[in-house]
């Protein structure tokens, strides 16, 4: 059988071995080769089985955009937010790249609106620009394709911008919620909380606050931030309470009601698996 030659050279080698072991995890059937030339031109070398070529330039092609992701698209982003929604600030712009980059390696996470649906796109516009000669050069397809890959970009940028933004809403109301339970005077030492479909609270000694307990126990300040949580998350309960350190014990430790209780507490909650819970069967 006779293999196919492809050659995709970069002028990086960070990018190039990026590119290397972004293949090399794919597990082709096709041999890989790497080699570094005189000038430090790296060359990465595809052996190509003819029944399998269309299966391979997939490969080699998501390869590339892997590369162009973590590599140049921080510079086009940074260009995106300041020309087209005037971001300015270094940090704010460093802070919202990442989410960018996020969207655009896994868009199905993020949902099937406009926006996220553009990045999903995305993939096949580059596709369609990678000429699949025998020799590919990764620096000339990004630089010719430059502006055509940026004006493609506006709008799941906008969408970054909005993730971002949200993400610094919540940072906000967690800072927020710390501040108030640090400063007010804790109302017991220990709260026990088990978590498994619901919620339940107990006392340091084994005992459950019941419905008509917790009711009593909630604070009658007005935390107006307390709104941006659902009812399904007890946080008036928490408030009433007051607890100077918090013992979870649940089956579900990565839920995200769980990280936002650690969020909260930080070093003063731990978390443990429910079949050490020593109260089972006690009444409340």
């Amino acid at each position: 059988m006779k293999l196919m030659g492809l050659v995709i050279h970069f002028f990086r080698k960070d990018e190039a071995e990026t590119f290397y072991y972004k293949l090399n995890r794919e597990k082709l059937a096709s041999k890989i080769h790497f080699e570094i030339e005189e000038g430090k031109t790296c060359f990465i070398k595809v052996d190509m089985q003819p029944e399998k070529m269309n299966d391979t330039w997939k490969r080699v092609i998501h390869a590339l955009i892997f590369v162009f992701i973590q590599y140049r698209l921080p510079t086009l982003a940074k260009g995106i937010l300041k020309k087209y929604y005037y971001y300015q600030n270094q940090l704010e712009i460093m802070q919202i790249t990442p989410i960018l980059q996020s969207v655009l390696h896994n868009p199905r996470k993020y949902g099937t609106q406009p926006d996220v649906q553009s990045a999903s796109n995305f993939y096949q516009l580059f596709e369609e620009k990678v000429t699949r000669s025998p020799v590919l050069s990764f620096d000339q397809l990004v630089d010719e394709q430059e502006e055509f890959f940026a004006g493609h970009l506006i709008d799941v940028t906008g969408y970054a911008i909005e993730e971002w933004k949200r993400e610094q809403d919540y940072q906000d109301f967690i800072h927020r919620l710390r501040d108030f339970f640090r400063e007010r005077t804790p109302k017991t030492n220990l709260l026990i909380i088990t978590y498994h479909h619901e919620f339940q609270f107990y006392r340091e000694n084994g005992r459950r606050y019941s419905t008509s307990e917790l009711k009593a126990l909630q604070n009658k300040e007005s935390l107006h931030f307390i709104d941006l949580l659902s009812s399904e998350f007890p946080l008036s309960s928490l408030v009433g309470i007051a607890p100077e350190s918090v013992l979870i014990y649940t089956t579900k430790p990565s839920d995200p009601k769980i990280i936002f209780l650690q969020n909260i507490f930080q070093e003063s909650v731990r978390v443990m698996s429910i079949e050490k819970f020593p109260f089972v069967g006690k009444k409340a």
